[in-house]
């Protein structure tokens, strides 16, 4: 298993150069040491932009599908336009390199200067990780569900992502989460509980207040819990799984196998 893991906790466009409200689509993707695969957090074509009102506003990310592990660095790979009434501009290219500190737990933030903005990347280490898949069900109450859900490690805002948006995404029964994977830590004492937290908050409430909304703590082994919030009843579902380091024997065969048909390894006289 592995020791450690980032939550990506928002995207924010925090200066634009054509101002606000703007447009705008593209990738967003991660790399890890797992096997250098693309991961998309945000994934949008030109028929389908995200509208960003604000340096408020964060992108409605819908990755990762996995933890993504350091302690070798983590590139965030940025490729967004911007959509115009006459054409489209290139509004944010680059890579952002992260080597994550062990044992570390305040949040990450990085600033990806490019072209017409300034990003704003924001991470949150987790030490020991597990990681807790959510779901959340309507018991009672009419369907949508609004505002915004959020989930993290803590009580505290700065851990918590938004995994549901109602402008942007729609419910039924089940509500359908934009991202449902959250890293949480495993305590070294074994007193402390594993425990994934879900904040539910109404239209108008501030995400960054620790008091708004309806906090749901689920502790480990626990994989449900039911609360009210407004004139809802919902169910919390959490599945535990363990976070492993994917072997990286056959990615090594593999490059072995990419090298030129004519190469030889060289032959080195003996040193004694």
């Amino acid at each position: 298993m592995v020791t450690s893991a980032v939550n990506v906790i928002s995207v924010k466009v925090i200066e634009s150069d054509r101002g606000y409200p703007i447009s705008v689509y593209g990738t967003v993707l991660a790399r890890d040491r797992i096997d250098y695969r693309c991961i998309y957090l945000f994934r949008r074509g030109r028929e389908d932009p995200q509208m960003i009102s604000s340096k408020d506003d964060m992108l409605t990310l819908t990755g990762p599908q996995r933890a993504l592990v350091p302690p070798d660095n983590i590139y965030f790979e940025f490729n967004m336009r911007v959509k115009g009434d006459a054409s489209d501009e290139d509004f944010s290219k680059g890579v952002i390199q992260l080597h994550v500190v062990p044992y570390d737990p305040e949040p990450i933030t990085r600033v990806l200067s490019s072209w017409l903005s300034r990003l704003e990347l924001v991470l949150a280490p987790v030490d020991g990780p597990v990681a807790a898949s959510l779901e959340v069900k309507i018991l009672k109450g009419a369907p949508p569900l609004i505002d915004k859900i959020c989930a993290g490690t803590s009580e505290d805002p700065e851990t918590q992502m938004i995994v549901y948006d109602s402008r942007e995404m729609k419910s039924g029964s089940s509500v359908v989460l934009s991202r449902n994977l959250v890293a949480v830590p495993d305590p070294d004492d074994e007193e402390d509980e594993i425990i994934a937290h879900v904040r539910f908050l109404d239209d108008g409430d501030d995400v960054d207040d620790e008091d708004a909304g309806t906090l749901v703590s689920v502790a480990y082994p626990a994989e449900e819990q039911v609360c009210s919030h407004g004139a809802w009843e919902l169910q919390v579902n959490v599945a535990w799984t363990a976070i492993l380091c994917k072997p990286r024997a056959k990615y090594i065969m593999r490059r072995g196998r990419s090298t030129p048909r004519a190469f030889t390894c060289p032959q080195y006289e003996p040193l004694f």
